[in-house]
């Protein structure tokens, strides 16, 4: 399982980005439970950080994109930064 990191670090002091990462991370969800393709186990506790954990390395391009589009509709792109994680170094 790969991870896709997005940390919002000025969300720390800035509750409407908090809301809007929460907003990206339902969004995430709403497109890819489903289909088994990725989870967001953490989307209603995010604060900072938001996990995305996608089942198979071929999925990372589609769900990548599709995280880029959210955070660009959430007007959090210029305040996002995104990684991806080796599953042991994931925190949730």
């Amino acid at each position: 399982m790969k991870v896709i990191l997005v940390r919002v670090p000025a969300a720390a002091s800035d509750y409407a980005l908090v809301s809007l990462l929460r907003d990206v991370g339902e969004d995430m969800y709403g497109k890819f439970h489903f289909d088994g393709t990725a989870e967001v186990p953490d989307m209603d506790s995010a604060i900072t950080e938001l996990h995305i954990h996608v089942r198979a390395t071929r999925h990372l391009g589609a769900v990548t994109s599709y995280l880029k589009k959210c955070l660009r509709r959430h007007a959090l792109s210029e305040h996002a930064r995104i990684s991806r994680l080796d599953h042991a170094d994931s925190r949730a």
